[in-house]
C-alpha cells in the first residue's frame, strides 16, 4: 500500500487569518483504517525454484530466497531487499534504504489458501509504525509454486499504529504533523513548502477551498504528483479525506506499478479526537 500517511496529511487554504484562527480542521484527527477505499489492482508474486518474483513491483523484480540482502531497483522506499520463509505459509521480507531497516513485512497464507493477512512495520525518522491488512485471493499461482504465488487484492484495512495527523493554523500557515513522522508549516494560499520526515514527497502547496473544504498539491522533484482534499461534515466530527493523481503525473506510469495500489483516485474517513 502506498504511504498511509501521505494521502492523510494532505490540506488548506487561503482565507483571511482572523476566519483561519477558527479553522474547521484545527485539531487532531484520527484515521478509520476500515474506511479506507478498495485496491484498484492486485499485488501479484511466484515463489518458485528459491526464486521471489514480486510481478506487479517497480522493475518487476527478481531475487533469490536466501535471507541475504539484494539490491532493487524503482521503489522509493527501499534499495535493497531480503526474502526468507520462516515456515511452509510464510514469507517474510526486509527493505533496506542507505543500509537502514525501513521496512519488514510477514504475509501469512491462510490454511484455506483464500486469504492472506500482511503485518508490515516501518521505520521513519526514528520512529517504528505498524500496520495489518487483510488479502483475498484474485488468481492462483503457476503449479508448484509456494503459497503465496498468485495476485491479491486488498480486502480490508485492519489496523495501524499511529492513524493520527494534527492541523493547526496560525498567522496565516497552516503547520500539520503526525507522530508517523511527517510534517510542514505552509503559507496558506502561498508556494510549495519543504516537507520533513517522507521519502516520496519533497514540497506541499495548500489552500482553503471554502470553510470547511481544504486541498494541499504534492510534489515530488518538482512535479505535481497528488491532489488531496479533506471535507469537514457540518457537525464537525468526522471528515472525508479523497486523493487524486493529475493525468499531468507519471503516476500511471511509475507508481501504479505498486503492489496494491490504490489506484488514481480513493478515498478515507477520519475522525476528530
Amino acid at each position: 500500500m502506498k504511504n498511509f500517511f501521505l494521502a492523510v496529511a494532505m490540506l488548506a487554504g487561503a482565507l483571511p487569518a482572523a476566519t483561519l484562527a477558527q479553522s474547521a480542521i484545527d485539531g487532531t484527527w484520527k484515521v478509520e483504517p476500515s474506511s479506507y477505499s478498495q485496491a484498484k489492482k492486485p499485488a501479484s508474486y511466484v515463489l518458485k525454484d528459491g526464486m521471489f518474483e514480486c510481478v506487479s513491483c517497480p522493475g518487476k523484480y527478481s531475487i533469490r530466497i536466501d535471507g541475504t540482502d539484494h539490491p532493487i531497483k524503482g521503489d522509493v522506499s527501499y534499495d535493497t531487499l531480503a526474502v526468507r520463509l520462516p515456515d511452509a505459509r510464510t514469507v517474510q521480507t526486509t527493505g533496506k534504504k542507505n543500509g537502514k531497516v525501513v521496512v519488514e513485512t510477514r504475509m501469512e497464507v491462510a490454511l484455506d489458501d483464500q486469504s492472506m493477512t500482511r503485518r508490515s512495520t516501518s521505520t521513519r525518522n526514528g520512529r517504528r509504525s505498524t500496520g495489518e491488512t487483510m488479502f483475498t485471493r484474485a488468481a492462483k499461482g503457476p503449479a508448484g509454486s509456494h503459497w503465496l504465488s498468485g495476485s491479491w487484492r486488498r480486502a480490508k484495512v485492519d489496523s495501524v499504529s499511529e492513524p493520527l495527523v494534527t492541523f493547526k493554523t496560525e498567522g496565516g500557515s497552516l503547520t500539520m504533523s503526525s507522530p508517523g513522522g511527517g510534517s510542514y508549516t505552509a503559507t496558506l494560499g502561498g508556494p510549495p513548502a519543504p516537507v520533513k520526515g517522507d521519502r516520496s514527497t519533497s514540497a506541499v502547496a495548500v489552500r482553503m477551498k471554502d470553510s470547511k473544504t481544504l486541498e494541499e498539491l504534492a510534489y515530488r522533484d518538482g512535479k505535481l504528483f497528488l491532489i488531496t482534499t479533506l471535507q469537514v461534515d457540518a457537525a464537525g466530527r468526522q471528515a472525508r479525506v479523497t486523493w487524486t493523481h493529475p493525468p499531468t503525473s507519471d503516476w500511471e506510469t511509475r507508481y501504479m506499478l505498486v503492489p496494491d495500489a490504490e489506484g488514481v483516485t480513493g478515498s478515507y474517513l477520519m475522525t476528530r479526537q
